[in-house]
């Protein structure tokens, strides 16, 4: 699920672009004094095209770090494509309370069957010891 609503993200933000021109606004957001404000900033004005050239390419292309693109992914995605955000976001959240769920269950239950098995194995070492020959 979380898969369909990070698909329809990406469709809303990087769509068809002309690749001499997607080359051109990445070389041009390469020259900029911080590429990663530059770009963010055109994004919250309403750069769509800005936006789907930098997504289309590696980081590197726009002189951007590999960890600014998941930013930039997400502020486009809820600037171009807010319905598919939200629901991706609240999928993942979901995800995320089931798997801490998950190992809060594990975490709280696993310890029991070795305190029942100690007890088991300390009450038959006693009966053993106790019992008549």
């Amino acid at each position: 699920m979380a898969a369909h609503y990070d698909e329809e993200t990406c469709k809303a933000i990087v769509g068809g672009l002309n690749p001499q021109e997607a080359a051109e606004l990445r070389a041009f957001v390469r020259e900029q004094r911080t590429p990663f404000e530059f770009v963010t900033l055109n994004i919250l004005q309403g750069d769509q095209h800005l936006a789907r050239a930098v997504l289309g390419g590696a980081p590197y292309f726009s002189g951007l770090k590999a960890e600014n693109m998941q930013v930039i992914h997400d502020t486009a995605a809820e600037r171009f494509g807010p319905d598919e955000f939200r629901a991706h976001r609240d999928v993942s959240k979901g995800i995320q309370r089931v798997v801490n769920s998950t190992g809060s269950f594990e975490r709280g239950l696993m310890p029991r069957p070795h305190r029942w098995k100690a007890a088991a194995d300390e009450k038959a070492k006693l009966d053993r010891a106790f019992a008549q020959p």
